[in-house]
């Protein structure tokens, strides 16, 4: 997708973080900071523009505002919103707000009722 010309916004889980009962001390053992170096070496910094620090609000909207055509920029911990779990609508339009078009490469939990798999759905409506 990168190297034909998309804005790509990456998303993703990690771990089991639970935002009504840990802080966010606590939470970022979580981050995806660590995956974020990773997809800075591998695809270097003309095409990774980082880890927004949030998945959701203004810091979402900010780093995917900035990217242009073949950059990527990484959303941080869907799970560090409750509205992931509970497949939240609003939680939902807020992330599908960030897309044009979903593509979901985690087959295992496709069948989950979580916001960022049922998002595509949302995505489509404002392709």
């Amino acid at each position: 997708l990168l190297q034909k010309g998309a804005q790509v916004v990456l998303c993703s889980h990690l771990g089991r973080p639970d935002p009504a009962t840990e802080t966010a001390e606590e939470m970022q053992q979580f981050s995806l900071a660590p995956v974020a170096q990773l997809l800075l070496q591998e695809l270097g910094p003309e095409s990774f523009t980082g880890l927004a620090a949030d998945c959701i609000g203004s810091a979402a909207e900010s780093g995917v505002q900035g990217l242009m055509p073949g950059q990527a920029c990484l959303l941080e911990n869907l799970r560090f919103h409750t509205g992931e779990a509970t497949n939240d609508a609003a939680f939902v339009q807020q992330l599908a707000a960030l897309a044009d078009v979903y593509v979901n490469d985690a087959f295992g939990v496709s069948h989950r009722e979580q916001a960022s798999v049922t998002v595509g759905l949302h995505c489509t409506q404002h392709a």
